[in-house]
């Protein structure tokens, strides 16, 4: 039933936020802190975008902040599932794998009745498309 599929390489330490962050970096990050601290737009209607971030746990914070600052500017759907869509809020969505990513696309089409404009993903990447968070757990692939 044709070739067997190319196994892509998991996410590995070799990347990401430096362990000792220059005083720019550090500036940046106590910024994206305090946007998290921030309570979410009141009276927003969310909008037919996601803003999904890689639940990797070494860069899970600084990816988690770019994702919510997105969402928070354009009111992306927090979480969509298919078999839960109400309460619709606004906020990022963690992903593992392709899996994860193409379910919550899906989910939020099923709920908004509509399909998406917008699609951030923040995470860690190579030629070969998205990484997924573990070894053995496939992100979205070109």
């Amino acid at each position: 039933s044709g070739p067997p599929a190319k196994i892509n390489p998991p996410d590995t330490d070799s990347c990401g936020v430096p362990e000792c962050p220059s005083p720019e970096l550090a500036n940046e990050l106590s910024f994206e802190r305090k946007l998290l601290d921030e309570a979410p737009r009141h009276g927003a209607t969310v909008s037919p975008r996601l803003s999904l971030y890689q639940n990797h746990d070494r860069d899970r914070g600084g990816l988690h902040a770019q994702a919510y600052g997105v969402a928070r500017t354009f009111a992306t759907y927090a979480n969509p599932r298919a078999d839960a869509c109400l309460p619709r809020r606004i906020g990022p969505t963690p992903f593992d794998t392709g899996a994860d990513i193409i379910a919550s696309i899906s989910a939020a089409n099923e709920c908004l009745g509509k399909r998406l404009t917008v699609l951030h993903i923040f995470g860690h990447s190579g030629w070969n498309g998205v990484f997924g968070t573990s070894t053995g757990s496939n992100g979205l692939y070109i």
